[in-house]
């Protein structure tokens, strides 16, 4: 029996694709963004490649480990700390749309009170924009949007958008 082997062209984009598609900080988020000890964790890993995405993602996990702090001014730190991060991190990468995705994320859960939500109407559209071109699969981006329509604070009309992106993505 002949045992057939990729070509140089197959194992090129098999490559690829494992690169682009393996972040281990995305699923490290992905998977303990809900608890106190998951953010911790990725606050703490110093094996994480230096990136803006990295620094997008460390963002987001330091404003959610707000909610686990007791006292005001440790919830203060932990969101000032992360939203400066995040801005750092969109300013480097302005048409990332999964550092967009990750201030949102903060964006649309936030208390009001906290005015950080400026940014919401832009971050929204660079998301939609370079989202279907952006190279990670689609099961991941259809994850991202998934996240984004769980928001506390996301309007009708974003939900909208969001879903007919959802709707277009292949």
């Amino acid at each position: 029996m002949k045992r057939r082997t990729p070509g140089i062209l197959g194992l090129c984009w098999l490559l690829l694709s494992s690169f682009t598609n393996n972040v281990p900080i995305r699923s490290d988020f992905q998977n303990g963004m809900n608890t106190e000890e998951g953010l911790k964790s990725i606050l703490n890993n110093t094996t994480y490649p230096s990136s803006n995405l990295t620094l997008a993602y460390k963002g987001v996990a330091s404003c959610m480990s707000a909610e686990y702090a007791t006292f005001p001014t440790t919830k203060w730190s932990y969101f000032s700390d992360g939203k400066e991060n995040l801005d750092k991190a969109v300013k480097a990468s302005p048409m990332n749309p999964e550092i967009r995705y990750a201030r949102l994320l903060i964006q649309l859960n936030v208390p009001s009170f906290l005015m950080y939500n400026s940014n919401v109407t832009v971050d929204l559209a660079k998301f939609r924009l370079h989202l279907p071109k952006y190279s990670v699969s689609l099961v991941w981006k259809k994850r991202f949007i998934d996240n984004l329509l769980t928001s506390k604070r996301i309007t009708e009309s974003q939900k909208n958008t969001l879903t007919k992106l959802k709707n277009e993505l292949k």
